[in-house]
């Protein structure tokens, strides 16, 4: 595992969106690759189908961990929603 990877997962309605970057000294980073798929099994911000969902967060993870060269161990993901509470 790299500890200096940051890897962003962000799991919509609309769209699944994931990002790897590198963490350099100080506040910056490097972005090393993206990837974006539209969304399926997902209602209102809801997992209505796992499957489904998760065949999609497989897909749209393939091309940054491809950009990166690395093995992606850890994943900070963004999830928003009516449901959530704070």
């Amino acid at each position: 595992m790299k500890k200096d990877l940051l890897v962003g997962l962000d799991v919509g309605t609309t769209k699944i969106f994931a990002l790897v970057s590198k963490i350099r000294k100080g506040s910056s980073f490097d972005i090393l690759g993206a990837g974006i798929v539209p969304s399926r099994g997902v209602t209102k911000g809801v997992v209505t189908n796992v499957k489904d969902t998760s065949q999609r967060i497989k897909k749209v993870i393939k091309k940054p961990k491809s950009d990166s060269g690395s093995r992606l161990d850890i994943v900070w993901v963004g999830k928003a929603g009516s449901f959530i509470r704070g």
